[in-house]
């Protein structure tokens, strides 16, 4: 997971209104990188249609602006 999940206020927002899950790809490792893997955060409705997507990994404050937008 990416280091804005660490965050009190990014958890905090995100267990109280979502429902986390996640989708891993395959990664590779490429010298000492890794490449690939989870890149985007998908806001769903319970059927599994998106509200909303963050692409690539973004920091605290814009993980919860674009959460709440959703």
């Amino acid at each position: 997971m990416w280091a804005r999940l660490a965050n009190p206020e990014v958890g905090k927002y995100l267990n109280e209104y979502f429902v986390s899950g996640f989708r891993s790809r395959h990664v590779k490792i490429v010298g000492q990188q890794k490449q690939g893997g989870n890149v985007a955060s998908y806001s769903l409705r319970s059927r599994g249609r998106v509200l909303h997507c963050v692409a690539g990994p973004v920091d605290a404050a814009t993980m919860v602006r674009e959460a709440k937008w959703s």
